[in-house]
């Protein structure tokens, strides 16, 4: 008898802990570490395959919390997984910006996409340690939304967790934006049951 089961993982998407500009870099802030900590303590209790993270400073530093209570979960840091520009999710131009900036952002975050979602739809589960763009993005790509109007209609907080459950047949979103880890955030919400 052929086995008819469909194999199932789940995409764990992370806009990094709150950040400032130092210098010529940009960082997490006090409050952005002590957020990065709370979430890695969520993370820690779920079963997670493979971590991608972008190799910007305030992506890796949130990571680096996880890696701490998880250090057995293998990384791969990508300059694929940065953050993408605003204009190809509806925000507005930015001054300066090359002409061409939307149109590589684009590809490489569909490249990216597609090589995270060959492993969820094997049953991996991948967290992506990221920025709040790409996740809209993400977001839009696998419930197949208009991605003009996410600027402003989807908000992504800081330290936040976004989980996209996805077969070879659908992805389904099954948690949005939810900071209900940190006792820090002002919009903390009730207590939910384990993600994984």
């Amino acid at each position: 008898m052929r086995d008819t089961r469909i194999s199932m993982g789940k995409l764990i998407l992370i806009r990094h802990g709150e950040a400032q500009e130092d210098g010529d870099d940009i960082l997490l802030s006090e409050t952005g570490k002590k957020q990065a900590k709370e979430l890695a303590k969520r993370l820690s209790t779920m079963h997670l395959d493979l971590v991608y993270a972008s190799d910007y400073r305030r992506a890796a530093q949130t990571y680096q919390a996880f890696h701490d209570l998880k250090p057995d979960v293998p990384a791969i840091f990508s300059p694929k997984v940065r953050e993408i520009y605003r204009v190809i999710i509806g925000g507005p131009e930015r001054e300066g910006t090359p002409s061409d900036r939307a149109q590589e952002d684009r590809k490489r975050a569909d490249d990216i996409y597609e090589e995270i979602t060959k492993l969820t739809k094997t049953g991996k589960n991948v967290v992506m340690f990221c920025h709040g763009n790409i996740i809209r993005y993400f977001i839009a790509k696998a419930l197949q939304l208009p991605k003009e109007q996410l600027w402003k209609e989807m908000p992504i907080d800081n330290a936040s967790v976004t989980v996209i459950e996805i077969t070879s047949k659908q992805a389904t979103l099954k948690i949005l934006n939810s900071t209900d880890h940190l006792d820090s955030h002002p919009r903390k919400k009730l207590r939910m049951k384990p993600l994984l």
